[in-house]
């Protein structure tokens, strides 16, 4: 993970290659899809994400194990504008774990790229009464903005900003 990170492509890829000979499963196609990503192979991206669901149905997985891997294909389906599919994964994330913030979040991504910003603003809300996390009050106070909520936009910046107060007094978020 760190080779493809760090941008050593042909370095990851044989690391993939031998862990996927000696461990083939749901884990190494999600890897084997964030790779294909990052060399700009979106639906090679979407395929291997897609079996990496499936692979982690077969085997069982359950709770935020099988969600992750939901989590991850709506983000690929986000990315190549897909919204509604995108949607559909992410809502399948939260069924599979319920209150995980990350499916909350992703809801609202989608139902925001798609003009629903009553939908977005509740899906918002949720993630971070569990998460407060920055980006996601930003992204929430974007869409209060967008619904003409000033003082409610204003109180997530406002949020956002002792964050990074915090963050510069403490050196951690």
């Amino acid at each position: 993970d760190a080779q493809l990170e760090l941008g050593h492509y042909a370095e990851a890829a044989e690391t993939y290659k031998k862990l996927a000979e000696k461990a083939p499963g749901p884990a190494v196609d999600s890897r084997l899809a964030r790779q294909a990503w990052l060399r700009g192979q979106p639906d090679e991206a979407i395929r291997l994400a897609r079996q990496a669901v499936d692979g982690g149905q077969e085997i069982g997985l359950q709770g935020e194990a099988i969600a992750w891997y939901h989590f991850q294909l709506g983000e690929y389906y986000f990315n190549t504008r897909r919204y509604d599919d995108a949607a559909g994964q992410y809502i399948e994330a939260g069924n599979r774990f319920p209150n995980y913030y990350l499916a909350f979040a992703g809801q609202g991504k989608a139902r925001a790229a798609q003009g629903r910003y009553a939908e977005a603003i509740a899906s918002y809300e949720k993630a971070v009464a569990i998460v407060p996390q920055p980006d996601l009050l930003a992204a929430l106070g974007d869409l209060y903005s967008l619904a003409g909520r000033a003082s409610d936009a204003e109180q997530q910046y406002s949020t956002v900003e002792f964050i990074g107060k915090l963050e510069a007094l403490n050196q951690v978020i």
